[in-house]
Order: C-alpha cells, then structure tokens, then sequence
C-alpha cells in the first residue's frame, strides 16, 4: 500500500564475548634478573594473545604463540629442554582444553617442572580446585592488570630458580593432586620433582 513500508525484524545468533585478557595497563618496573626468559603463550583467542605478547615483552620476555593445546604439545615435544621456562595457558579452547594440555605437558620429560599458569574468564570453584589439582603454578582470572601478570610469572620463574640450589627429591604417582599437596609440604625444603607416569619416571631417572 502506497506509504506503508514493510517492517523486518530480524535475530542474529551471536557468540557470548570472551573476557578479555587485560584490564587497563598498570606499569610495573622491569626484572632485568629475567629478562629473556621464553614463554609459550597458549590461547585461542587471537587478540588475548597480542595483548599478553605486548604485555611480557615489554618486561623482557621471549613470547612464542600457540593457538590451541595440540599445537602447544606439539611446539614442547619438538623443543630441546629449558627451551621453553614457562607456561600461559587459557582453559577454554577447542580441539584441546587447557586441562588436557596440561596432562599431555607433564607426559613430556622436557616439561616435567616447566612452570605453567592458567588463565581464563571462570573463576567457579570447581575449575579452580581442577587446576590445584592438576598440579598449575597458578591460577589468573580474566580481566588481568599487567602488573598481576607480570608478578605471578616473576613467582613462579623465581621459585623455579630457588628450587634448583636444593636437594632433589622425585615423587612417582599417577594422582596428580597427591603430588601437589606433598609438594606444598617439601618445597621449602626441597626441589621436589613430579612424575606422575612410571615408564616416565624410568626415562627421567635414565638420563639423570
């Protein structure tokens, strides 16, 4: 009819937006002792890898990107060992969540004791006491201030390098969150490696 238009509605199906991986910057001061330590950044998410890229090297770090689990398995299986210092790894992925990835890691002798820290949008009990349990160096919540970033790697790399001034002592059980918890008890005390495969144990002893 003439000047009576036709009205269209229209409903789009649209994928809930992921946290981003950074709140507003925060300056922090360098960690010269540091700098050049390699880190395997393991997302999904191609802008929340930028920004933790930006965000660790501008601290001095060396920034390698995976974009799901079964390419950051496969990047720690090729490399030699000490290669890689640390691990940033998102729990929400395709193809391979980060827990999986995690379980694959430690299999790998190389990553026995690389230090790895999840980061993710959940912040449930549940993903938390997942993560306590599968043996994480840490746990970050999505939005993250670089200042925060940068310290619980700053930790993490620095308990590494503290450990290795101590007696060894090697853990073997296939319970990860057994592991853990023993570890919390002797690392104080000791640098408390954990192997939760015996054909691993056996590989690791060998070259030992």
């Amino acid at each position: 009819m003439l000047g009576i238009g036709t009205e269209f509605t229209v409903t789009f199906k649209a994928k809930k937006a992921e946290a981003p991986l950074s709140a507003p910057k925060v300056t922090s001061a360098l960690i010269p002792e540091l700098k050049g330590a390699r880190i395997l950044v393991v997302e999904d998410n191609m802008i929340n890898r930028e920004i933790a890229r930006e965000l660790l090297e501008e601290e001095g770090f060396i920034i390698d990107e995976a974009e799901d689990g079964t390419v950051a398995v496969e990047k720690l299986e090729k490399a030699e060992k000490d290669y890689y210092q640390f691990v940033l790894m998102d729990i929400q992925m395709p193809i391979m969540d980060g827990f999986v990835t995690l379980e694959q890691l430690r299999k790998i002798e190389s990553c026995i004791n690389v230090p790895v820290i999840m980061i993710t949008g959940r912040s449930d009990r549940n993903t938390i006491f997942n993560s306590s349990a599968m043996g994480v160096d840490g746990y970050l919540v999505k939005p993250v201030a670089q200042e925060t970033l940068v310290a619980k790697v700053k930790e993490a790399l620095e308990n590494k390098k503290v450990s290795k001034n101590k007696p060894t002592v090697l853990m073997i059980d296939d319970d990860m969150s057994f592991l853990k918890q023993t570890n919390s008890i002797l690392k104080d005390t000791y640098n408390v490696i954990m192997i939760n495969s015996a054909k691993l144990a056996i590989s690791y002893m060998s070259s030992h």
